[in-house]
């Protein structure tokens, strides 16, 4: 079947030439009509006695007015033509227009199969995911019964982590406790542990006050104090009682005992007395209440090496003593613990001490001992190296 426009465009076609060949057979026919009318009239006038003069005169006058309605004639022929251009014009554009309308039909045609194609592939798809979705739940669900049950196990285990540390905290507060003679054989075995040598196993505190003096080459005896001198422990008789300060100033015997050397005290010894009696206790604070009492201090211990670290500089200052200057390096120790562990750090600070130990407090020495533990430290893991040198420069040590 044609389209409508196609039709409606051939049937104009042909009324336009009907049109045209009846303007022409008008004209053909108007001009023989004329012929003809003019020999009659004139034969006619002739035989009625009309003269050629007046009859030439009307002849004119008729065929002037004739030739006027014949050019009006012309006229609306030509503007029927101009006319039937602009209709075939507007046809043209018509024709023109209705086969680019059929074409967008065709296009459209061919996208709405492609478009009915793709819509039956995303059912397809569509069929897939909600089979995935409906497996997704189900692992979901699994999921969730799995973490319910971790988090029951997690809630076991940080109950028993938690009494755990409390029996470590009953330990350490039971070690802390004990007298001397029955913590002495646990420390040492601490020690021999990390790699200590040569530690005296039967060693004894001695006891001094003013009623029993110290030897005059010793030290005043009405001092409270307690220090390791010339193999041996003195402790003041009021802190006797304080067991991590006799520990304490056992692991300044242990230390120089392993170097075999005598007269290498230094703020760096001073640290590692703190941290190694603190670390078997498991305790950053050094001393306890008998001490801070009988001192007048107003913590319930003499120092602590978990400290932010804020006095730093002033504890560092050429006024401070040995134990305060040597306080500083026990913090970064004890961090560094924190950090990595103290079966780690612990071994390092002792190697560290066995191969570089400072003679003295000289810049050099200490930055030489420093050195040793960073070094000691890297051949463990770069983050045990980090640790160690970033607490060095954070306190302003020698390195």
């Amino acid at each position: 079947m044609k389209d409508k426009n196609v039709v409606e465009a051939d049937v104009a076609d042909r009324a336009f030439d009907r049109v045209m060949k009846w303007t022409d057979r008008l004209r053909q026919g108007f001009i023989v009509l004329f012929g003809v009318t003019s020999t009659v009239v004139v034969a006619a006038l002739a035989v009625l006695g009309f003269g050629w003069g007046s009859l030439n005169q009307k002849i004119a006058d008729a065929s002037k007015d004739l030739d006027t309605r014949l050019q009006n004639v012309i006229v609306r022929a030509d503007q029927l033509k101009i006319d039937a251009d602009d209709g075939r014009s507007k046809l043209d554009t018509s024709l023109k227009t209705a086969g680019t309308f059929n074409d967008n039909v065709a296009l459209a045609r061919d996208q709405s199969e492609k478009i009915q194609a793709r819509l039956g592939e995303l059912n397809v798809t569509y069929g897939k995911l909600t089979g995935n979705f409906a497996q997704l739940q189900g692992d979901l669900e699994k999921m969730l019964t799995t973490k319910g049950d971790l988090q029951a196990k997690l809630a076991s285990l940080a109950d028993r982590l938690g009494s755990f540390e409390r029996q470590q905290e009953d330990l350490a507060k039971n070690l802390r406790e004990m007298s001397f003679a029955d913590v002495l054989p646990r420390y040492i075995k601490y020690l021999d542990g990390i790699g200590f040598l040569n530690l005296e196993k039967d060693i004894r505190p001695v006891s001094y006050s003013v009623e029993n003096p110290l030897p005059k080459n010793v030290g005043p005896s009405n001092e409270t104090n307690a220090f390791y001198k010339d193999r041996t422990l003195y402790i003041h008789k009021s802190l006797m009682a304080d067991q991590p300060i006799v520990v304490r100033e056992y692991t300044e015997h242990a230390l120089l005992a392993t170097l075999q050397e005598e007269g290498r005290t230094s703020e760096v010894e001073s640290a590692l007395a703190d941290y190694f009696s603190a670390s078997f206790f498991n305790d950053p604070r050094i001393g306890g209440q008998v001490s801070a009492r009988e001192l007048g201090l107003p913590t319930p211990y003499l120092r602590t090496l978990s400290e932010d670290g804020k006095d730093d500089v002033k504890k560092r200052s050429l006024q401070s003593g040995r134990s305060e200057r040597g306080e500083v390096w026990g913090r970064a120790f004890w961090q560094c613990r924190r950090d990595i562990g103290s079966d780690v750090v612990d071994k390092i600070l002792f190697s560290a001490w066995k191969e570089a130990a400072p003679p003295n407090d000289a810049a050099d020495s200490l930055r030489s001992f420093a050195r040793k533990v960073v070094d000691l430290a890297s051949k463990q893991d770069a983050r045990s190296a980090e640790c160690f040198t970033s607490q060095f420069r954070r306190r302003n040590l020698p390195l």
